[in-house]
């Protein structure tokens, strides 16, 4: 018998809603799963609530899945980690050229000035001193205004801030700013710590596998502007030597 044939295959998956990752069913988390779960006998149930209640929801054994959420040192007693990522994306510094003439590039360069960033994202890519805010539009409000020096966030998210609310911001001349790669994030899901959900991550990691070794999983990456995390080839070859 499958280590998942014996429990209730009635999924939910809580989850914000993240341009192009999780905001429709041709978005890259939605086709992920389905084809990672589906092909388990898994139904999966998605619902939208937003990001720390989400983690809250899988801490509190009110939901089978969530994520991503950055690299734990540490096990943590309210939760399973993947033990890979499921995404990795480039970390973009939205800055004025007045204030930083020379162009950004990697985390040391960040170290002179004020940073502001989403939860979690500085601590992840090894900033210590960071400024976290849950309203990206603040954070990018912070620098247009120069309460702060730089706003760091995943490429696709800085991206679509700028695009969205740089027309709210009178003062804004996209020529007097910059953007550059200073370093990469990646993000893991997570199921709570019981007997199902330590189920729903073996059968995550397995499906994972499977869509790895048959090349469908490069071709879902691809189709939506996405690399494969490297850490789930590192994963698997590791795992292959153990054995």
């Amino acid at each position: 018998m499958s280590f998942a044939q014996d429990i209730d295959k009635n999924l939910l998956w809580v989850t914000d809603n993240w341009p192009d990752i999780t905001d429709s069913d041709t978005a890259l988390y939605p086709q992920l799963f389905n084809e990672i779960f589906t092909a388990q006998g898994f139904k999966i149930n998605k619902k939208y609530v937003p990001f720390k209640r989400s983690i809250a929801f899988v801490n509190q054994h009110e939901a089978d899945f969530a994520g991503g959420i950055t690299k734990e040192q540490t096990k943590s007693s309210d939760h399973i980690q993947a033990p890979f990522p499921v995404l990795t994306t480039p970390v973009l510094a939205f800055y004025k050229k007045t204030t930083i003439p020379t162009k950004l590039l990697g985390i040391e360069s960040l170290n002179r000035y004020r940073v502001v960033s989403s939860p979690q994202l500085g601590r992840s890519i090894g900033l210590k001193d960071v400024y976290e805010v849950t309203n990206k539009y603040q954070a990018f409000l912070m620098v247009i205004k120069g309460r702060s020096d730089v706003y760091i966030d995943n490429e696709g998210e800085l991206y679509g801030t700028v695009r969205n609310t740089a027309y709210q911001a009178l003062d804004y001349n996209k020529e007097l700013f910059e953007t550059s790669v200073v370093g990469y994030s990646s993000w893991y899901m997570i199921s709570p710590k019981t007997s199902r959900g330590e189920a729903v991550m073996k059968a995550y990691i397995k499906g994972s596998i499977n869509l790895f070794k048959s090349g469908r999983i490069a071709e879902i990456y691809k189709s939506r502007g996405f690399i494969v995390p490297p850490e789930l080839a590192s994963y698997i070859e590791y795992n292959s030597v153990a054995k």
